[in-house]
Formats: structure tokens, C-alpha cells, sequence
């Protein structure tokens, strides 16, 4: 694991990051709604005052990726930043399923169909006016921060990943590290593109990246992704 300061922060099976900059922390991501109350608990037993998140960079816009992020913008002033194919879908509150990648997920993906009531309100999140919208990398130093923001499509067609200078990749949703649905370890089972997922994956390791933090598991290093993708 590459040196640099985070703090992780588990919201239900979703983990959130905070990442020191010159004046304050960015946050990657948020959790579903539910999980609200928690995360300022959590922030009050690490020592770090609402006011001092700047940045908050989503990720992609699925309820357990944005369910507590209006309530962290009212609390701490912070600016959002999310991809501009995604801004619509925040800002409206709009509910969406991924696809799956693997037989068990496209099963999920057909039930939540199937019981649209249910899954709406389940999944359901109060809307967020982003601040910053990104289509292109772009760098985060004139907020503060020693890291760029980078599209990687494939769980959603606006996915973003942060990659800091020192190769801490944060990654959303295009990996994962912990059994769901059956799948392989770091290959995420919900996503438009499973093909594209890897390319981004790949794309990182050029750009940069020593260490992906997935926002459903423990970190890893690339070069174990690497030694998967390659058996």
C-alpha cells in the first residue's frame, strides 16, 4: 500500500474514503441513505470536523453511492463532482439498476424489474445539484488536492475513478474484493461492460495506479488484478 494518510469509512457493504489535501479532505462516494447519522458519528471519532470536506467525488449514481451526499453537502458545504452523463440522474433523485455481467446478476437486475415499487423505495435518494461536472480527466490541485480524476466506464457509462500522485487509485464500482453473486475476486458482476471495466482497470495501472480501493471491499494492489486477469 502506497503511503498516504486515508480514512475509510463503511457505510452498510459501501466504503467511503476521505483523502487529506492542503486545507481540508475529499470524500469518494457516500452510502445509502440510511447510513446518514453514521458517517457524521464517524467523522466526530476521527477528529474530523464537517467544514474541513471540500470535495466530495461520486463515483457513479447508484443509491448506495449517493444516498447520504445531499445531507453531507447541507452539513459540510462541500462542492460534488460527478460525471456529466450521470449529473441528470443526481440531481432528479433518479433510481437505476446496473445490468449484470454474470447469470446470478442479470437475475437481480430482472427481479428489481419485476418489483419496481419495491425496489424504488428501497433504493431511493434525495437529489444532489452537483457542482462539478467531468467528461475528461481532470486534475484536483486548485481544490486542493495532489490527484486527478479519471472516466473509467464499465459499471456505469459515467464512472470516475480518483487517482492520487502517490498511485491510490479509488475506484467506485469497477472492482470489487469480496464475494458477491458468484463472481471471480475483483471482478465486479454489475456492469454495462465487463470488457470496458477491465480496459479502465488497465488504464489506471498506465496512468499510475499501485492500489485500488474498491468501494465494496478491502483494498488491493495491482499488481494481484494484474496476475488474475492474466491466469
Amino acid at each position: 500500500m502506497t503511503a498516504e494518510r486515508i480514512h475509510t469509512i463503511l457505510l452498510g457493504n459501501t466504503r467511503t474514503y476521505l483523502i487529506p489535501g492542503r486545507d481540508g479532505f475529499l470524500l469518494i462516494d457516500g452510502g445509502h441513505r440510511v447510513w446518514g447519522n453514521w458517517f457524521f458519528r464517524c467523522l466526530a471519532k476521527i477528529g474530523v470536523p464537517p467544514h474541513q470536506i471540500r470535495l466530495a467525488v461520486i463515483t457513479h449514481v447508484h443509491f448506495d453511492h449517493v444516498g447520504t451526499l445531499q445531507a453531507v453537502k447541507n452539513c459540510c458545504g462541500c462542492k460534488v463532482a460527478v460525471h456529466s452523463s450521470e449529473a441528470a440522474l443526481l440531481s432528479s433523485g433518479r433510481v437505476v439498476i446496473p445490468p449484470g455481467t454474470l447469470f446470478p446478476a442479470r437475475l437481480v437486475k430482472w427481479m428489481t424489474g419485476r418489483l419496481e415499487k419495491m425496489t424504488s423505495r428501497f433504493c431511493t435518494f434525495e437529489p444532489a445539484v452537483p457542482d462539478v461536472l467531468v467528461s475528461t480527466p481532470i486534475s484536483l490541485e486548485k481544490h486542493g488536492f495532489n490527484a486527478r480524476i479519471i472516466p473509467t466506464p464499465g459499471h456505469t457509462i459515467g464512472s470516475l475513478s480518483v487517482l492520487t500522485s502517490v498511485g491510490n487509485a479509488f475506484v467506485g464500482d469497477i472492482a470489487v474484493n469480496m464475494p458477491i453473486l458468484g463472481g471471480q475476486r475483483y471482478t465486479s458482476p454489475f456492469g454495462y461492460s465487463a470488457r470496458a471495466m477491465t480496459a479502465s482497470m488497465e488504464n489506471l495501472i498506465k496512468e499510475g495506479a499501485r492500489y485500488f480501493y474498491p468501494a465494496h471491499g478491502r483494498p488491493f494492489d495491482a499488481t494481484a488484478w494484474l496476475a488474475q486477469t492474466r491466469d
